[in-house]
Order: structure tokens, then sequence, then C-alpha cells
């Protein structure tokens, strides 16, 4: 994943360039958003994250107080896997061209997910000469 990682790192330091003073995740970070759910049962559907750039990866980190070997799986549909992700597992999914969901928590069960990812059109834009494809 060099090529990807690099591509994405790129994207953060030409917005920083282009926006200077925008609050930014960090300097060389390959990701330009994070989404936090604190849950208490934080579980998806079956989606695919039609914004995110096809090609690249999101960082899903998994915490909570649940039995991950009973509930609370990541599963990636086209793959047919899966995933056990015990609170603290850090998962790379490319989940914009895959679909994927999480099962159910067990009743008093409580899991809460991290996310970071990039849209595909901070690219598309940057791209374009920070234009957007109308002007």
């Amino acid at each position: 994943f060099p090529l990807i990682f690099h591509h994405s790192v790129e994207l953060n330091q030409d917005y920083s360039t282009r926006i200077p003073g925008h609050d930014y995740l960090a300097p060389e970070c390959p990701f330009m958003s994070i989404s936090i759910n604190v849950g208490p049962n934080a579980v998806c559907r079956p989606h695919v994250d039609m914004t995110n750039l096809a090609f690249g990866l999101c960082i899903i980190f998994v915490f909570g107080r649940f039995d991950a070997t009973l509930s609370g799986h990541l599963v990636l549909c086209e793959a047919k896997i899966i995933l056990e992700g015990p609170s603290g597992t850090v998962f790379f999914i490319p989940s914009g061209s895959i679909h994927h969901l999480n099962t159910a928590l067990r009743f008093s069960h409580t899991r809460c997910v991290m996310t970071l990812y990039t849209q595909a059109g901070l690219f598309r834009f940057r791209d374009q000469g920070f234009k957007t494809q109308s002007e």
C-alpha cells in the first residue's frame, strides 16, 4: 500500500499548502476525515462508502466492552469473509469498493468505532486545480 499511502499524504499536503491554517487531522496523515461512533451499539448495515476513493483504504478502530467471538463481527460481503475484532482491533479495508457491515451485538455489550477515511471528491477537487467541474 505504499503508493496509496503516498497519494493520500500528498493530498493532505496539497490542501495544507492551498488552505493554510485549516485544521487537518495531522501533518503527513493519509486521511482527511474522521468519524467517531461512541455507540453504545456501533453497528452498521451492509453498505459501500460510495464517496470514498474506490482504491483507497479506510481504517476502522474498534473499542468497547463486547465479546468479539460472539458478536460485532466485521463482514466483507463480496470477499465472503467474517472477521472477529476484539476491542483495540484496527482494520484496513477498501470501504469505497466493497460492501461491509457489522453483526449485531449481544445484549449489554457496547461497541464503539473510530473510522478514518478520505472522500474521492477531495482528490477530484484538487486535481481540477481546486475548482469544481462547473467552474
